[in-house]
């Protein structure tokens, strides 16, 4: 894949640099969803079952890290 210039006009490159070099701080929801992101990883590398959801398939249930 090539690389494509990007054109800018007289006006857009000051505003695009001034976004890179002084960006807008992270909305609430920005922050929030990194937070959660780790917390499915984690309970995935303890191989641990929900109990609502261990009652609710029983023994059918496997752990997604231990299936093949």
């Amino acid at each position: 894949m090539e690389h494509e210039p990007l054109r800018l006009s007289e006006a857009e490159g000051p505003v695009l640099l001034d976004a890179l070099d002084y960006p807008p701080e992270p909305k609430a929801r920005l922050r929030q969803a990194f937070a959660e992101h780790g917390k499915p990883v984690r309970r995935l590398r303890e191989r641990r079952v929900s109990p609502p959801l261990a009652a609710r398939f029983g023994k059918r249930l496997v752990p997604f890290a231990a299936t093949g």
